[in-house]
């Protein structure tokens, strides 16, 4: 069984995320030993869908129209890919499994 929760992250991550330049120097905040070429990998490995476009909060069905990558009742686009996408590598890349 798999499931995603599209506000976990919206505890662990500044809520003030509009711009991929934000999510840049978050990025580089939190991960204070990457090369920028690895930011960019990250970026790339978590693609934006809609831009720095700022929509209006909401739920998502999920099967159809915006999903949780790019929405959620706490956060859209930027600061959705933070929320959801950079909050899971950073619990990856912090795990001591």
């Amino acid at each position: 069984m798999r499931q995603n929760n599209a506000e976990e992250g919206s505890n662990f991550v500044p809520q003030n995320i509009t711009t991929e330049a934000q999510l840049v120097d978050y990025l580089t905040e939190i991960f204070p030993l990457f090369f920028k070429d690895d930011i960019s990998k990250i970026l790339e490995a978590y693609p934006s869908n809609m831009g720095d476009a700022v929509g209006v909060n909401f739920a998502t069905l999920g099967a159809s129209g915006p999903t949780a990558l790019d929405q959620s009742a706490v956060g859209t686009e930027q600061q959705q890919r933070a929320n959801i996408r950079i909050h899971h590598l950073e619990l990856m890349t912090n795990s001591k499994d």
